[in-house]
């Protein structure tokens, strides 16, 4: 069972990176998603691995819970905050472990949910931002 949760869990890895768009903007870390593209032969088992033991608890999150929040002014003079929608700006491991939660909460033995709940939403925040 062990074996299939660590296939199931490799796929969904694979497949959130694989969702995420190379040419979003950089993280806190300063790396864009296209440069893991650009050397996932390189990098792509580090990856998956560092993802597998973020999600099982295995390795401290706080390595890659680092999100900064800017706001890009849509207009030359922006008076309100609705002139100022704000872009989250996260770490592409931390990225591809939150798209991997949602697949994964049918097995809620595996993953601590909990601990992702207050950030999923920060990818898409300027949305929600009034």
């Amino acid at each position: 069972m062990r074996v299939y949760l660590d296939l199931l869990l490799k796929n969904e890895i694979i497949q959130a990176f694989r969702d995420i768009d190379p040419r979003n903007s950089l993280g806190f870390d300063g790396l864009p998603s296209g440069f893991f593209r650009q050397h996932w032969d390189v990098v792509g088992l580090d990856v998956i691995q560092l993802c597998m033991d973020l999600l099982s608890g295995a390795a401290d999150m706080s390595s890659v819970n680092q999100t900064i929040l800017v706001l890009i002014p849509k207009t030359i003079d922006p008076m309100t905050m609705r002139h100022l929608p704000p872009i989250s700006l996260s770490i592409v491991i931390y990225k591809i472990d939150a798209k991997t939660i949602g697949p994964l909460y049918k097995f809620r033995g595996f993953v601590s949910i909990q601990r992702y709940a207050l950030k999923l939403d920060m990818e898409k925040a300027y949305d929600k931002v009034k």
